[in-house]
């Protein structure tokens, strides 16, 4: 009689044999093998798993609840997997590695192997084995670092993985066979993918630092310019409350003057002096607008400024002048305040000469030598027998001027008077 569950139409032959083993499967003996029922499933057995594909006549449990069958071919045991044998699940193995598709031998089965960025594209090849029939050998795996999850069951024994970003990965691959039974310990194997150096922490820390000083360096840059500019503005209104405020209030004063006077020739000699202040105002005017210009901030457009300035006033007093230039580019930008200052060292020394010196020549040499820019400005004038002194208001200009950039004002008194100034080479 059949066990329950068995469809009643059996597929066996009539000489069917069957036995039961310990864990309540029911084995039967047929025409093509040996099938084994549990319940649920029905499973047959042929070569693949050890038995034999042709007609079995014969089968015996003995005392270790191990299945024995004959057929015309021999006989053969099935061995009782009630105690879960460690020996029928299948050992798994790494077999190859390959690494931007060369094979890789430096791989450490015990250790961490250290690849770097850009070699990044890897391959595993592996086995399992087991006595039986290993192309019925099931495999999952997983790589954490990328997906601590197993893979679905594959039949294929090797897997790619493509573009890894850098960091620490460990792979690992267990088999499993047809009885069900998965590999006591995953094969595996743990490698590193170093970043490039433009990811490491050492270089993003210099780069952030190297930002962050460069940005305090621009907010410095910008500190100093507005404060610059803030400067210009303070010395452009003092300029102008000084020099044509002061200019302007003599013009009054004479104006009033006139109002006061009938007499004729006073009348004119007042017109006069006020001519003379309005010329002095509008070359203050002249200079402090010269002064902010931009497009005047390069070394030709100061000795050009300073050229003219020797040009309108020394032949009027019938004094010759030479300019001599020497290892000095042109073209160089320089900062407005140091230009102005130049110039108006260059000015006064001009004007003391005029009104002090008797001189018949002036001599104007602007040269850089090595680390040093000066200027000196050289007169054949005799100033003891004009009764004066470079003392007084103009000198304390000169050397105001001339330390409000770092500079230095020098008298040389020999055959003439020879003023020198100097600074750092610009």
């Amino acid at each position: 009689r059949l066990p329950a569950g068995i469809p009643s139409q059996s597929r066996f032959s009539r000489s069917a044999t069957i036995t039961e083993d310990r864990n309540k499967n029911f084995w039967f003996c047929t025409a093509r093998g040996v099938t084994r029922y549990d319940g649920k499933v029905w499973r047959t057995y042929d070569e693949n798993d050890g038995a034999t594909s042709g007609e079995v006549t014969a089968a015996a449990v003995d005392s270790q609840g191990n299945i024995w069958f004959g057929s015309y071919s021999g006989i053969f045991k099935f061995i009782d997997t009630s105690g879960n044998s460690p020996h029928l699940a299948p050992k798994v193995y790494i077999k190859q590695i390959e690494v931007n598709g060369n094979m890789n031998t430096n791989f450490s089965v015990s250790g961490i192997t250290t690849l770097p960025y850009n070699k990044n594209n890897i391959a595993f090849e592996f086995a399992g084995i087991w006595f039986k029939n290993e192309s019925e050998i099931f495999y999952k795996y997983r790589l954490e670092g990328l997906d601590s999850r197993w893979s679905n069951l594959i039949k294929s024994n090797n897997i790619r993985f493509q573009n890894l970003s850098p960091g620490k990965y460990k792979f690992e691959v267990a088999a499993k066979n047809t009885g069900g039974y998965w590999s006591a310990v995953p094969a595996e194997v743990a490698f590193i993918i170093e970043p490039p150096f433009w990811r490491t922490w050492w270089f993003q820390s210099s780069a952030t630092i190297l930002l962050l000083g460069l940005l305090m360096l621009i907010y410095r840059y910008r500190i100093k310019r507005v404060l610059e500019v803030e400067r210009l503005r303070t010395k452009i209104a003092s300029d102008l409350h000084d020099d044509v405020g002061t200019t302007l209030s003599r013009i009054s004063l004479i104006s009033q003057l006139i109002k006061e006077n009938i007499e004729p020739e006073k009348i004119k000699e007042n017109l006069n002096d006020i001519g003379i202040l309005c010329k002095d105002a509008l070359t203050t005017m002249s200079d402090i607008v010269w002064s902010m210009d931009s497009r005047n901030d390069n070394i030709q457009s100061m000795i050009n400024r300073i050229k003219d300035s020797c040009s309108s006033i020394l032949p009027t007093a019938e004094i010759k002048y030479s300019f001599n230039i020497e290892n000095i580019d042109l073209n160089k930008t320089i900062k407005a305040d140091i230009r102005k200052s130049i110039y108006l060292i260059a000015k006064e020394a001009i004007n003391n000469i005029i009104n002090h010196s008797n001189a018949s020549n002036v001599s104007i040499e602007i040269k850089n030598d090595g680390n040093i820019f000066s200027m000196m400005i050289s007169d054949d004038g005799n100033w003891e027998k004009s009764n004066s002194k470079l003392t007084g208001h103009g000198l304390r200009n000169m050397k105001t001027r001339a330390e409000e950039i770092g500079g230095h004002v020098e008298i040389k008194n020999n055959v003439g008077t020879t003023i020198v100034f100097t600074t750092k080479a610009i």
